[in-house]
């Protein structure tokens, strides 16, 4: 039996969507799909996952006992007071079963996505990308007395930490690192730099060398720069237009799986079979567009999908909300959703503000 490929992608141009409604929905998308991937972050075994959870419809708070949670078998470092991301939360770390996101509140996000938030305000405070500066704020995020409520924390954030907390100057301190959740530290350097790749790729390594050194992200970021910057740019294409017939797929790495062909298989058998459920963007980056190509039409359908999956929900589902708010724009996010969201009213000043700087660069 030979299964039908879908509709021709000239079938899925998208209604007109404008600049700012797609600015703006990629960063809601992006907030949107990782705190609904939240709860079922570290699921690796679907039956578990579906035991502790059934049927998610929406922002949920983690529960415990995590089912597969290894948190307490991964030793904390000892921090200086001054340093201490970790003061009053070691003994949650520490008890077997933890949720790695157990501080958390429904519609809350995770440290990850709120990182991309500290670079946004970085990018309105200073009028432009500043690594030096994002740094700082990332610092002042972390430390004692900062904004973090996350308990879960990478563990290239950790060694950087612990780096600084022994006095030692800015350099390369980790190894290369490809994990998705750094790529979602700078994705709104993707929008800044729309259609201007390799701007792109050396803002990443200015903003992230020092905690995610390495090509991996970087090179992930040049893609999405293309991607954004081509919708951008005609407000009636589609990402299945733009993917299937005009990106270059030599060019992208990532173009190089057979999406067409994956539209027909359910979930489960691409997510987790096909493609490992990793933490790293060679797995995250793939299954995000997968995804965000299957429910371009139905981006909740798309987001319930990505949490109801397993393994790095978070990452993995930013990226997939990246992706579905810049196609269909803000106006195809669940409004319900947006508005469950912690401090709504505070990303909303600040989208809208750097979606309006954006609006008026030349």
């Amino acid at each position: 039996m030979h299964l039908p490929l879908p509709p021709t992608t000239r079938a899925l141009s998208s209604p007109p969507r404008s600049a700012s409604s797609r600015l703006q929905g990629a960063i809601w998308g992006l907030l949107l799909g990782d705190a609904l991937g939240v709860p079922t972050h570290f699921y690796e075994d679907p039956t578990l996952l579906k035991r502790d959870y059934g049927h998610l419809d929406g922002m949920e708070r983690a529960r415990h006992p995590h089912s597969e949670s290894n948190l307490w078998r991964d030793p904390l470092p000892e921090l200086p007071p001054a340093w201490d991301a970790f003061a009053g939360r070691r003994d949650t770390w520490a008890r077997p079963g933890t949720h790695p996101h157990a501080s958390l509140e429904a519609g809350d996000n995770s440290l990850d996505a709120r990182l991309s938030l500290v670079l946004l305000d970085s990018i309105v405070s200073q009028g432009a990308p500043d690594g030096v500066d994002f740094l700082a704020r990332l610092e002042a995020h972390l430390r004692p007395g900062g904004a973090n409520r996350d308990l879960w924390m990478s563990p290239p954030l950790r060694h950087y930490l612990m780096q600084r907390a022994a006095g030692r100057p800015p350099g390369r301190f980790a190894e290369s690192s490809g994990l998705t959740g750094g790529l979602v530290h700078v994705l709104p350097l993707a929008l800044w730099h729309a259609g201007d790749s390799w701007n792109a790729q050396q803002a990443a390594r200015r903003h992230l060398d020092q905690i995610h050194p390495g090509e991996v992200i970087p090179g992930a970021l040049g893609f999405l720069s293309a991607v954004a910057g081509e919708l951008l740019a005609d407000s009636h294409l589609s990402l299945a237009q733009l993917v299937y017939e005009k990106l270059d797929r030599l060019s992208h790495g990532v173009l190089g799986f057979p999406y067409r062909r994956w539209m027909v298989k359910d979930d489960a058998e691409v997510l987790g079979g096909l493609l490992p459920r990793s933490h790293t963007v060679e797995d995250g980056l793939p299954g995000a567009l997968y995804l965000a190509l299957k429910y371009e039409r139905s981006p909740r359908d798309g987001l319930l999908a990505n949490t109801l999956a397993g393994g790095d929900t978070c990452g993995r589902g930013a990226l997939l909300g990246f992706l579905l708010g810049l196609s269909g724009g803000l106006e195809s996010l669940p409004e319900e959703w947006l508005t469950a969201l912690e401090e709504f009213e505070l990303h909303e000043d600040l989208i809208g503000t750097f979606a309006g700087r954006l609006n008026q660069a030349p």
